[in-house]
């Protein structure tokens, strides 16, 4: 959970992003029952928080709203935003037909390869980027792709 993450200040804010990641799956009601009881789903959750968090986004400049639970979390001050950031969450899963670990899984992938780009170097510090980027996430997981055919 740690890992690129410098200073005593960048891991106690880390520590606090997975405890509102955990808290914001806790009130979600029905919808994810289910996933809030497995182990499996709560580790890819953190996983994901984890990799978003080792790149060390930067506040909203613009101030403009993102409506992405992974940025509203990772500001979060009070239990007005963690709240805000359980809506996004369940907004975030509810627009996606894939099952939510395989997309958690795959949105840590896209931000562990966003982090190691050497092109990507202001822009992966940027949360509208990074919500861009989880969106295209979630809209290819929404595919469902299954893998390589191979054609001649």
């Amino acid at each position: 959970m740690f890992e690129a993450l410098e200073t005593k200040e960048e891991r106690i804010k880390s520590l606090k992003f997975g405890t509102n990641l955990l808290k914001a799956v806790g009130p979600t009601g029905q919808e994810l029952q289910k996933e809030k009881q497995d182990s499996k789903f709560l580790g890819a959750l953190i996983r994901l928080g984890s990799a978003y968090a080792a790149l060390k986004p930067t506040t909203n400049s613009a101030n403009e709203p993102l409506n992405f639970f992974l940025d509203t979390l990772w500001q979060a001050q009070d239990d007005a935003a963690i709240q805000k950031g359980t809506e996004e969450l369940k907004q975030f899963l509810e627009g996606t037909n894939s099952p939510s670990l395989p997309l958690f899984q795959f949105q840590t992938h896209l931000l562990k390869v966003a982090k190691q780009s050497n092109e990507l170097l202001e822009e992966k510090h940027e949360p509208k980027f990074l919500s861009a980027l989880a969106r295209l996430g979630s809209a290819y997981a929404a595919l469902e792709p299954t893998g390589s055919s191979e054609t001649n």
